[in-house]
């Protein structure tokens, strides 16, 4: 395993981690906590569905579309999706997550172990691609065009590919005082987020004492809408930047990229 890797490793037993901590029958919330979003904030379901919508609206999908989640996870995301396509297939590199997902039990969906930037899938395979709330987890641009490029190459032609809720890194300041004050709103209403214990894995305090840094967590990592723009150029596609759910209270400060692959 390189160094450039590491980072890679780290998350993946962050997922890893949560997902061992579960049950049968996994909730809303337990999906949450695996994927590390914070429940308090989709206690309200039409949250919830606002994203979902958000997400077939803007990839255009319908019940007769075939679709490609890269990252994810414990299937917070296909819980309310797969119903709405044809076919769902999910990817990601936490196997215990993996596990979380089937347990949903969705008739029409796939989970499978892989890397997005080596996506097991031949070209023009899915109607629509989506990889969403993932980039702020890479390091680097580098490793999310990685991404976007395998997308792209399993996306049919006239399919749509969505990187979507990408924190704004010209907006940094102001979304990191609306975390705050969200974080706040949240404690007010809820109170303390709720708290479980993880399970420390045996690599953990190797890659740990490598990376000089704390135990497994989630970074939020910031971009720039003009890496999107410039990477359409070159991988021959257009893009659109949209912005994030009507709901979301960080619309305006995090974005969407949606793709389309040309048909000719």
């Amino acid at each position: 395993m390189s160094n450039g890797d590491l980072w890679k490793k780290s998350l993946e037993g962050f997922f890893s981690g949560r997902a061992r901590d579960l049950g049968p029958n996994p909730s809303l919330a337990d999906l949450c906590y695996v994927s590390g979003r914070d429940p308090r904030v989709w206690a309200d379901i039409r949250d919830y569905d606002d994203l979902i919508d958000s997400i077939v609206e803007q990839l255009g999908l319908t019940e007769r579309s075939k679709i490609l989640e890269v990252g994810c996870a414990s299937g917070f995301i296909a819980y309310g999706l797969a119903g709405r396509v044809a076919a769902y297939y999910g990817v990601d590199l936490a196997k215990p997550a993996l596990g979380v997902a089937r347990k949903l039990h969705l008739a029409n969906a796939e989970f499978r172990e892989a890397d997005g930037a080596r996506l097991p899938f031949p070209e023009s395979y899915f109607d629509a691609v989506l990889c969403y709330d993932v980039f702020t987890n890479f390091p680097n641009w580098s490793v999310g065009e990685a991404i976007i490029n395998e997308m792209v190459r399993v996306l049919r032609p006239g399919g749509r590919a969505l990187a979507g809720s990408i924190p704004d890194q010209e907006l940094k300041a102001e979304f990191e005082k609306k975390v705050a004050e969200v974080g706040a709103a949240l404690y007010e209403q809820f109170g303390e987020q709720p708290a479980r214990v993880v399970r420390k894995t045996i690599w953990q305090p190797f890659v740990q004492r490598a990376l000089n840094r704390p135990p497994p967590g989630i970074t939020c990592y910031y971009f720039s809408r003009t890496q999107f723009v410039e990477c359409a150029k070159r991988l021959g596609v257009e893009v659109t930047i949209r912005d994030i759910h009507l709901r979301n209270p960080y619309r305006g400060l995090r974005f969407n990229a949606v793709f389309r692959k040309p048909t000719v």
